[in-house]
C-alpha cells in the first residue's frame, strides 16, 4: 500500500481480493468521463432550480417565524425521550458497545451480499478478512478480532465481539477516549473496504454498494436505538 493509506497499488488489490480483479484502465477512464458529463448536466439543471427554490424559501420564512413561537407540549410522564446521539458515558456500557458492533456487522453482511453477486464468495471473504487485518494494524481495539476466542479464524471478516471487549479492557490504559477510539476504528475499517471496492471494481460498483448500504440500513435501523443509527450515519459512513 502506498503512503496514502487509501491508495491501492495493483499488488495491494491482488492481496486484498486474493486475485486480479482490476477493471481495464480504458474502461475506468470511460467511466470517469461519463461521471463528469453527468455532473455537468446536473449543475445546469440545479442552476435553473435554484431561483425557484430561493423564491419558495422566502415565501415560507414568515410561516416558519410564526411556528417558532408555538411551544411544544411538555410531557408529564416520567419516561424521557430516547437520546438521539451517543455520548461518552454510553461507550462505557457493554450493552451499547455490543449493539454498536452488531450494527457494524449488518454493514459487513450487506457488503458481502452485494459483492458475492458479482464475485466468487472466496474472493469476497478474502477482501473482508484482509481489510480487517490491515485496519487492525493501527487500531488497538481491532487487534486479533479476526480470530474467535477459541482461536478459529473468522474467514468472512466479521469482528469477534468477545475478543473486541477483551481488547478494550486490555488496552484501557492506552485508550484516552473510548468513544473516539471506536469511531476511528470503525471509520477506518469502512473506508478501507469501500476504497478497496472503488479501486478494484470501479466507481459505479462503489456507488451502487454505498447506495445499497444506506437503503438497507434505513430498514435495519428499526431494530436498534436511534442513537446507534445516527452514530453510523454521522460518524462512520
Amino acid at each position: 500500500m502506498k503512503k496514502d493509506e487509501w491508495t491501492f497499488s495493483k499488488e495491494d488489490l491482488e492481496e486484498i481480493f486474493g486475485e486480479k480483479i482490476l477493471f481495464d484502465e480504458k474502461e475506468l477512464e470511460k467511466e470517469v468521463e461519463q461521471e463528469i458529463k453527468e455532473i455537468s448536466k446536473s449543475i445546469v439543471v440545479n442552476k435553473s432550480k435554484f431561483a425557484e427554490l430561493e423564491s419558495y424559501s422566502m415565501q415560507n420564512k414568515n410561516e416558519i417565524k410564526k411556528n417558532e413561537n408555538i411551544k411544544s407540549p411538555v410531557l408529564s410522564d416520567d419516561k424521557t425521550k430516547e437520546k438521539e446521539i451517543l455520548s461518552f458515558p454510553d461507550f462505557l456500557q457493554e450493552e451499547v458497545l455490543i449493539n454498536i458492533f452488531e450494527f457494524n456487522e449488518e454493514i459487513r453482511k450487506i457488503i458481502e451480499k452485494e459483492l458475492t453477486a458479482i464475485l466468487p464468495a472466496k474472493t469476497v471473504f478474502n477482501m473482508l478478512l484482509r481489510t480487517l487485518e490491515k485496519t487492525a494494524v493501527n487500531q488497538l481495539i481491532l487487534r486479533n478480532t479476526n480470530f474467535s476466542i477459541d482461536g478459529k479464524i473468522r474467514e468472512n471478516g466479521a469482528i469477534d465481539i468477545e475478543r473486541l471487549l477483551q481488547n478494550i479492557e486490555k488496552y484501557k490504559a492506552q485508550i484516552m477516549e473510548i468513544d473516539k477510539e471506536i469511531e476511528s476504528a470503525l471509520k477506518a475499517l469502512f473506508n478501507m473496504r469501500m476504497n478497496a471496492i472503488k479501486a478494484g471494481l470501479g466507481q459505479k460498483t462503489f456507488d451502487d454498494i454505498k447506495t445499497k448500504i444506506l437503503e438497507k440500513l434505513n430498514i435495519i435501523k428499526a431494530g436498534y436505538k436511534k442513537s446507534i443509527f445516527n452514530f453510523f450515519i454521522e460518524k462512520i459512513i
